[in-house]
């Protein structure tokens, strides 16, 4: 008999025109033929309002549960680790992180805070209430638990306390100002990296760290990718911020790959994950690679940067989402030998 996964995802074809559940429906989509062509029975369990999706869930049976749902309930990204609770009273097995490995890791204040009292670099970070006449600039403006990029802009970066107030009295007026604060973070101007892992403990396999470039759009304004350029294709912003695996100094990947390893243990983090580092110099003129993102539960989608990097280690996509499927399936103590034994079937070493 086929092991049943169920695709809890947030695609929902309509008229309404928007990026990040356009997304979704890919996601859903790409998962589901890939499930097929790995032997799985694949079903599509949408995320709706009013959690008829859990009885869904229970009533399906699934081997396991592949949480995409990223996007938060009520489709507020801050709810996002909210979902994963669920599936735990659910008592189902699901990929990707539990909810406090995601509540902590997604807070931008208190991850790292937590992250510079083990010694691993953060760029400075204050809450509204702490940021002073000390405070250097440029900082750039950000919500605390928001994720996507959502609220931010090429205006989020201030070089002055002038920017920084007007921008902070825009946020607490805007269309999310209800649902998350603002937080200050010092503005790093370094190159950014990607790095990501696929697995757990001694399985984690890290896959090839991306740095992004980014184009003549971006010259005289602060490099950041903001929403535009990691959702919108239509943009010059998104077509001009290119990753790139041109060749990082060795000793700048061993620490970045070191944070990764260090962070995912610290947190918990299950499964896969992304993690975003921006270069700082520090006086020796060396470059330090400061932490500025921890994403648990990262787009699993065909054009996302995760599998980019996978795709780059020789990964096809299929191949990716069976790897991701394994590691969260060999959790599961009892469904151990017969992860293996697909996994030899897949070689050609075994029979199914």
């Amino acid at each position: 008999m086929k092991e049943t996964i169920a695709v809890l995802h947030q695609g929902i074809d309509s008229r309404r025109k928007d990026l990040t559940i356009d997304n979704a429906c890919q996601v859903r989509d790409n998962l589901l033929a890939s499930l097929a062509d790995l032997g799985y029975k694949g079903i599509s369990v949408f995320l709706d309002d009013r959690f008829e999706w859990a009885q869904r869930i229970l009533d399906a049976k699934p081997d396991l549960v592949a949480n995409v749902a990223d996007l938060g309930f009520f489709y507020d990204n801050a709810f996002e680790p909210n979902i994963p609770a669920v599936l735990d009273g659910l008592k189902v097995n699901y990929t990707g992180s539990q909810s406090y490995s995601m509540f902590f890791s997604s807070d931008k204040l208190a991850s790292k805070q937590y992250l510079a009292s083990l010694g691993i670099p953060v760029p400075r970070v204050w809450s509204l209430d702490q940021r002073n006449e000390s405070m250097e600039f440029p900082v750039i403006l950000k919500y605390r638990m928001i994720h996507n990029s959502v609220g931010i802009s090429v205006d989020s970066v201030a070089v002055d306390r002038r920017m920084l107030d007007e921008w902070i009295a825009s946020l607490r007026h805007g269309p999310h100002s209800k649902q998350d604060e603002p937080i200050v973070e010092e503005y790093i101007d370094g190159a950014e990296l990607c790095a990501g892992y696929i697995g757990n403990g001694k399985e984690r396999e890290l896959i090839p760290v991306v740095s992004f470039q980014f184009g003549e759009s971006f010259n005289g304004r602060p490099r950041i990718r903001d929403f535009s350029a990691k959702w919108d294709s239509q943009t010059t912003e998104y077509k001009e911020t290119c990753a790139s695996f041109a060749a990082l100094e060795e000793k700048t990947v061993r620490k970045v790959e070191e944070y990764v390893n260090r962070i995912a243990d610290a947190f918990g983090i299950r499964d896969y994950a992304s993690l975003d580092f921006r270069l700082k110099k520090n006086e020796a003129g060396e470059d330090i690679p400061l932490i500025i993102d921890v994403n648990a539960n990262p787009d699993l989608n065909t054009n996302a940067t995760l599998f980019k990097m996978a795709q780059y280690a020789g990964y096809d996509y299929t191949t990716y989402v069976g790897r991701v499927v394994d590691a969260a399936l060999a959790r599961d103590l009892s469904r151990v030998g017969r992860a293996s034994r697909r996994s030899l079937c897949r070689e050609g070493l075994a029979t199914a």
